[in-house]
């Protein structure tokens, strides 16, 4: 029994610290949402999920183990009477360091200015959710407060290949659905304002999952030859690859599809 419990522990206790290293690491939850964030393949409530339950298991667990090894632990506490210097010393240096986090002073302040330096370094969406948690609203409630037509707006998207079984589906839903992000329907359904522009100053096209997409597709689509593309990377630091993903394209070179589109899109 005491193996059982002690080598479950070890693995709840390991996912345990690798999720929480991933949560303190991870985007903020607009963001991550919004662009569907993922690591490793996980988005973020599945990340989530898996650290409460097996921080849950941790919590089981450890009771058990106390209760399997209860006589070595107390011989740690020693008595009433005389408690044992250990339990004294690791007490206050735990009451101080929980005084510290409160007043957010260092150590916690420190750990805490580092975990919003790592939530910032993350990129951001090329447009910005219109509200807080956008993703929640439905598809009919944002094309309502665009001022478009819903009927236009879901053949749009149809054509593009997206599947809309409902129109009351919120965008996060729709998104997981056709394995894409909220904010790539966000982008296609306002760039229905932007078709009434000229071809000479219109802005830049919206492209449905351009990490999928070869550099040669987005230089076509953006309207850019092969030296001018060519040229705009370069600038950046980009040595183009045209047969590749955009997204191993950026990963390559430290950067993201969405700073490629960027870059691509200003220079139109």
């Amino acid at each position: 029994m005491r193996s059982f419990v002690s080598l479950f522990l070890f693995y709840a206790l390991g996912l345990t610290v690798l999720t929480g290293l991933v949560l303190y690491i991870m985007p903020p939850g607009r963001v991550a949402y919004w662009t569907d964030w993922r690591l490793l393949g996980l988005g973020k409530d599945q990340w989530e999920a898996i650290h409460i339950l097996f921080g849950v298991l941790v919590i089981f667990l450890a009771a058990w183990h106390f209760y399997l090894n209860w006589k070595p632990f107390k011989r740690y506490l020693g008595s009433t009477r005389a408690p044992s210097k250990v339990l004294v010393s690791l007490t206050l240096v735990t009451v101080a360091l929980t005084v510290l986090a409160i007043k957010d002073l260092p150590p916690a302040s420190l750990l805490m200015s580092l975990q919003e330096r790592f939530k910032a370094s993350w990129h951001k969406p090329a447009v910005p959710p219109p509200v807080p948690h956008a993703e929640l609203l439905s598809l009919e409630v944002v094309v309502k407060r665009e001022g478009l037509s819903l009927q236009k707006t879901i053949q749009v998207l149809e054509a593009r290949g997206f599947k809309i079984p409902s129109s009351q589906m919120s965008l996060k839903e729709l998104a997981r659905l056709n394995k894409t992000s909220p904010a790539d329907l966000y982008l296609i359904i306002i760039s229905q304002k932007q078709s009434a522009s000229t071809a000479k100053g219109s802005v830049a096209p919206v492209i449905a999952h351009p990490g999928k997409r070869t550099l040669k597709e987005v230089c076509e689509l953006f309207g850019l030859d092969r030296k001018t593309c060519e040229g705009i990377l370069k600038k950046h630091g980009v040595r183009p690859d045209w047969n590749s993903p955009l997204r191993e394209l950026a990963l390559s070179h430290g950067v993201t599809a969405w700073d490629i589109m960027k870059w691509l899109r200003e220079n139109r």
